[in-house]
This record gives C-alpha cells, structure tokens and sequence, in this order.
C-alpha cells in the first residue's frame, strides 16, 4: 500500500498532472451534460406551458362563440349573407334567413375554431391524443349546429305543412341550435365538461411555467438602488 508520501510526489509528478487536468475535465463535462439537459427539459417544459395557456385560452374563446352562436336573441339582417332561391316567398326567406343565422355567426368566429382545431394537433404532439380529446367537443358541437341548421332549412323548403315527424324533427334541431330550447338543455353541459377537463389537464403546466419564471428572476441585490417592479 502506497504511503502518504509517494501519494504525494506521485500527485507533483508530471503524470499526476496529468491525471488531474482529466479528472477536472471529466469532472467539468459531466457538468456541462447535466446542465445541457436540465436546460432542455425547462425549455421543454416552458414550450409546454405556453401551449397548455393558448390552449385554455382559445377553450374559452370557444365556449363564448358557441353561447353566442346559440343565443335565440336575433339581429336585424341576420342571415343575409344566405344565397337566395329564384322563387322564395317573403315567408320562406325569413324562415330560412333565420335558420341560416347561426351558420353566419359560426363563419364570423371562424378563426376560433381554426385555432381549437389546430390545437388539437400541437397538444397530441407534445403531450398525447387523449389530452386533445375536449377540444373535439367543440368541433363535434359547431358541426353539429350546422347540420341542424340545414335540416331546418330543408323543413322549410318542403311544401305544404309539417307533419308530425318533421315536427319531431324541428324541435330536435330547435334544441341543437338555440340555448335553452331543449329539456335538459345537451350542449351546455358538454361545453362545460370539456373546459373542466382542459383545466384539470393544463392548468398545473401553466401555474409551474410561473413558479419557474420566479425561480429564474434576477436576485434582488443585481437591482440594488431600483425601486421594486410592481404587481398589477
């Protein structure tokens, strides 16, 4: 066994050095990967929030277009963007026109959705398809109103009066397009459920992004002589 003494002059010989200058460069490496690696999963986890917010965000952008949407209060004009038939009565425009109504104010909040149904995409890509799944509720709901909102248009383009099936049939869709219509009321709740879930899903992403934008700040004393940045 080595004594002290030969550890010694063997670490002040030129091998020892050598030796060293590995182990520190070794040594300094390992740091460097490990910092490297931390750094990605905060930029990955940083990448995660800011989709997880956008994400709730454009939920409830969406939530509100639908409420919109189905409001059974109208405006005047409404619907006359609709192409109109050669022999339509005064009657049946009006009909139509208000049947139309709901299509128009999905088209103005066009963009709502575009951006929901691009989601879809972006949060099955970074976190998994069944996190994705609320937002197809809002695109299941916004077909939906437009398939109503035909089947009602076609109801009024039938001669003669409404039978006792397409009576059925209208009410269905009455409860598909106008809040409140229907008892119980299907849409609200499923708009509800999906914001619930967006929430329980993202939402812990988004509160983490802020306690590690915290832990990142500049210390107090770099400031030293500042007044301290208010919260509002």
């Amino acid at each position: 066994m080595a004594t002290l003494k030969e550890i010694w002059a063997f670490i002040l010989s030129e091998a020892g050095q050598r030796l060293i200058q590995n182990i520190i460069a070794v040594v300094a490496l390992l740091f460097a990967i490990r910092g490297v690696r931390n750094w990605s999963r905060e930029r990955r986890d940083l990448r995660r929030a800011e989709l997880a917010e956008k994400t709730l965000v454009a939920s409830y952008r969406a939530k509100d277009a639908i409420g919109f949407v189905r409001s059974p209060f109208g405006w005047g004009g409404e619907g006359a963007t609709r192409k109109r038939g050669q022999n339509e009565t005064a009657d049946q425009t009006q009909a139509l026109d208000s049947a139309f109504a709901p299509i128009e104010r999905l088209n103005k909040a066009s963009d709502i959705f575009e951006e929901v149904q691009s989601l879809r995409y972006s949060i099955s890509a970074a976190f998994n398809p069944a996190a994705a799944r609320p937002l197809s509720v809002f695109m299941e709901v916004r077909a939906e109103i437009i398939a109503a909102c035909h089947s009602k248009m076609h109801d009024v383009n039938q001669p003669g009066p409404m039978n006792d099936a397409a009576i059925a049939r209208s009410e269905r869709t009455d409860a598909v397009i106008w809040e409140g219509y229907g008892e119980p009321e299907k849409i609200v709740p499923r708009i509800d459920q999906a914001i619930t879930d967006l929430e329980k899903s993202f939402r812990p992403h988004v509160e983490a992004s802020f306690r590690l934008a915290r832990f990142w700040r500049w210390p107090n004393w770099l400031s030293w002589g500042k007044k301290p940045m208010e919260t509002r």
